[in-house]
């Protein structure tokens, strides 16, 4: 299918016959008489620190060893040497030119310093156009994706007719030591890296890995040697909670709760274990001597902020009315601050059970406090105040979070959205999750989180990733 066009010249094609081979001829000649060795002009490189021998002519490598060539040595170089060299440049998609080096590699076309193949290559859906100049040879052609392979190796044949290509020559390994023997490659010299293995310990667990990028426990590691990796981080498998207490983790699965003694009861899925007691997501409270049932939103040490705007200790001895419905809360040293739907900021002295100040601020929509500062989230910006509430600065975003590293803010939904705790944030886009505790830490496929004040829950369909602080 498609066009064509053909423009051959006979007296260009012996011309190519000639030149291109003529010094390869001579060296032939040469090497067939009195050519040794150090004819060739060889090079000293350094390569890991150890000295090699190399041969390069037309920007092409043809030798590459620990000693001299030698006789045998030096009629394999004399085979490639035969070789045509062209310079390729190129235009067009890169799966294309893999195809191209390829079909000129298979016909025993060397690619370094020659006469210029220029190759250019257009696709668009299920067709390519692909032009081709060479000397005084041109072609160009439209043809179907799937035919343009076999069409361009028509077109190469063409220029560089039926070459005699080597079926050995020298095969460069490189790791920690390098090994350098004859093999079928498809270039006088081959350099391949072999990929370095290191033992990688993971609490008492030996495991070898090729040297690269590795995941461990949500943080990516380069393994470059033998390393252990002591991680405050581990996998639950089925649960679909874990709680932390003083006599070890709890684990909610299948509607059961199981505790490390081995005990395990059917039980709706509790807001947190402390120790043996369950603290359930909504609870019975007093406000001014009246029951109330309220979901509980957080807790920070021993006490409970409920959705409702009361907070109360663990052993609900007292209850404190500090807001309306609560939109969001943080908590740093002995300041709570809390912010309703309302728009209301208010700061609560937990020691002294004391409002110390409140504002409105119309249109808020997120609250987090570290190291004196106070940062509201207000329509489509930030602002960042003192423990007053006094706004120090303020900047565009559509959300943000703050960690121990400074604050973190996306300027469009489009890159996620964040959940803000007081011991860190996530930032959730599409099931991926990236925590920010200690450091930054990548999860898949979540399904929720929980932050608490040891660490954060990320929850997955096959289990539970835990993160201590």
């Amino acid at each position: 299918m498609g066009t064509r066009e053909n423009q051959r010249d006979t007296r260009a094609k012996r011309s190519f016959t000639g030149s291109s081979y003529g010094a390869a001829t001579w060296f032939v000649l040469v090497l067939c008489g009195v050519l040794i060795a150090a004819d060739l002009n060889l090079k000293k490189v350094n390569l890991n620190n150890q000295e090699f021998f190399q041969y390069d002519q037309f920007g092409v490598v043809y030798y590459f060893g620990f000693a001299e060539p030698t006789e045998e040595d030096l009629q394999i170089i004399s085979r490639w040497l035969q070789l045509p060299v062209v310079q390729l440049l190129y235009y067009g998609a890169v799966e294309y030119r893999e195809i191209l080096e390829k079909k000129l590699s298979d016909l025993g076309v060397l690619v370094g310093i020659g006469d210029v193949l220029l190759v250019r290559v257009e696709a668009l859906q299920n067709l390519c156009h692909y032009e081709i100049s060479y000397r005084e040879y041109h072609h160009s052609e439209t043809v179907a994706v799937e035919s343009f392979s076999e069409s361009l190796q028509g077109a190469l044949a063409v220029i560089f007719g039926n070459i005699q290509k080597p079926t050995e020559g020298y095969l460069v390994e490189i790791a920690d030591q390098i090994l350098i023997r004859k093999a079928s490659v498809p270039k006088p010299v081959q350099f391949v890296f072999q990929k370095r293995v290191h033992s990688v310990v993971m609490r008492g667990k030996a495991l070898l890995l090729e040297e690269g990028f590795h995941n461990f426990y949500g943080r990516t590691v380069y393994v470059d040697r033998d390393m252990e990796i002591e991680e405050p981080v581990f996998f639950v498998e089925n649960a679909s909670m874990v709680y932390k207490t003083s006599n070890g983790f709890v684990t909610y699965e299948n509607g059961k709760i199981l505790f490390p003694d081995g005990r395990s009861f059917y039980t709706d899925e509790p807001f947190d274990v402390i120790d043996d007691k369950l603290v359930a997501k909504v609870i019975n409270v007093k406000v001014d001597g009246l029951p109330i049932n309220a979901t509980v939103l957080g807790r920070h040490n021993e006490l409970l902020v409920l959705a409702n705007g009361v907070i109360v200790p663990l052993d609900q001895s007292w209850a404190m009315k500090v807001s309306g419905p609560v939109l969001e809360w943080s908590v740093e040293g002995d300041r709570l601050y809390v912010l309703d739907i309302s728009g209301y900021l208010r700061t609560i002295d937990l020691k002294r059970r004391k409002l110390l100040w409140e504002k409105r601020f119309a249109g808020a929509w997120g609250i987090s406090a570290r190291l004196n500062r106070v940062y509201l989230g207000v329509e489509n910006k930030l602002l960042i105040m003192d423990e007053s509430g006094q706004i120090i600065s303020e900047e565009p975003c559509s959300d943000f979070g703050v960690w121990k590293e400074g604050i973190i803010t996306l300027k469009s939904p489009q890159e996620g959205y964040v959940i803000r705790s007081h011991i860190g944030l996530a930032v959730w886009d599409s099931g991926r999750v990236i925590l920010y505790i200690d450091e930054p830490r990548s999860f898949e496929d979540v399904l929720r989180i929980r932050f608490f004040d040891w660490g954060c829950v990320v929850a997955t369909a096959k289990g539970c990733w835990v993160i201590e602080r």
